[in-house]
């Protein structure tokens, strides 16, 4: 969810709605970039990947990398993947593989980032190979780690 500049940025349990409310900064960020990409795309399919109008897509760059799928649109999915796959940059990716701390809803954790609370399956274990550690700020009690990538 975007989170506005005036409100935290802290992970919150709506309790009304019973939803985990994780603020996502929108100035420039990961959602913002996204939500780009995504009006592209909408603005593709609602043409039927010609060119949409100027008025859907009034951004240049915008307009161009709708360019780059409607003149590969005679062309099957997995080509059309491969041939734009060249224009990735990988390389402005910084990854990093880092362990989290995860804690189940019942719980009481911390607020912070470096936290990870979610639901699991009744009977079920997540995913990652939990060990059992001690989380800072939660005397005597441990949680399970899980890994994951940032990017």
């Amino acid at each position: 969810m975007p989170r506005r500049a005036e409100r935290s940025d802290a992970v919150q349990h709506n309790e009304q709605k019973n939803l985990v409310v994780c603020p996502i900064p929108h100035d420039g960020s990961f959602m913002e970039v996204f939500y780009e990409g995504w009006q592209i795309v909408q603005a593709l399919c609602a043409s039927d990947f010609k060119m949409p109008r100027e008025v859907d897509l009034p951004n240049a760059i915008h307009r161009q990398v709708a360019r780059v799928y409607v003149e590969r649109r005679e062309f099957k999915v997995l080509e059309v993947y491969e041939a734009t796959a060249k224009f990735a940059q990988p390389h402005l990716l910084d990854t990093k593989t880092e362990k989290v701390p995860s804690a189940p809803f019942a719980d009481s954790a911390n607020p912070g980032t470096g936290t990870v609370i979610g639901p699991f399956p009744l009977g079920s274990q997540p995913s990652a190979k939990p060990s059992s550690t001690s989380t800072p700020g939660r005397s005597g009690s441990s949680s399970q780690t899980a890994t994951r990538t940032v990017e």
